[in-house]
């Protein structure tokens, strides 16, 4: 559930982060999310996950009727230590500023350092294990990444796929 959880909450971010800056009617993009992420927190709280994915199909509907301006504003990157990078508390909400100042913030979703790490286990097995053992913890790894984390998480990003126009493409940038 926690994985599920991380990855819808950043996809709703993202969602925020793309549309905000370009929404006509100031506060309407927040409004619509937090609805949505309250409806989407009492299905993780009830422990039943199988209704989350159409609660984020319907988010991602409702956040797609946001009446939004044309144009394209300049794509700054937030980049650092993942805790300060994505916490608004600590950062000062630093993309907030930046939408302020009339650009559009990029954030690294939360979930790409459980990937990383597991991405790291990897290479830590390659160099620091021999045979069997080696082997055995490389296939452990390549089915948790392949078959549990990254299916799950192309699951969800299809979902937001209308708005986040990633189409099948997630991009890790440590890979």
């Amino acid at each position: 559930r926690l994985w599920h959880a991380l990855l819808v909450g950043d996809i709703l971010r993202k969602l925020g982060l793309k549309i905000r800056p370009y929404e006509v009617n100031k506060g309407e993009t927040d409004t619509v999310l937090e609805t949505w992420m309250q409806k989407i927190e009492t299905a993780f709280e009830s422990k039943n996950i199988d209704p989350v994915k159409n609660l984020l199909a319907q988010a991602v509907d409702a956040c797609g009727k946001i009446a939004k301006r044309g144009g394209k504003r300049p794509l700054v990157g937030i980049v650092g230590e993942i805790y300060v990078r994505s916490d608004p508390f600590i950062n000062a909400q630093l993309y907030r500023r930046i939408e302020e100042l009339g650009g559009e913030a990029a954030l690294a979703p939360m979930s790409e350092w459980i990937l990383y790490t597991g991405h790291i286990r990897g290479l830590i097995a390659e160099t620091h294990m021999k045979g069997l053992s080696a082997m055995l913890e490389k296939a452990k790894i390549w089915l948790e990444n392949n078959l549990f984390f990254e299916k799950t998480e192309h699951m969800y990003y299809d979902i937001a796929d209308p708005i986040l126009q990633i189409d099948g493409q997630i991009i890790h940038f440590w890979k």
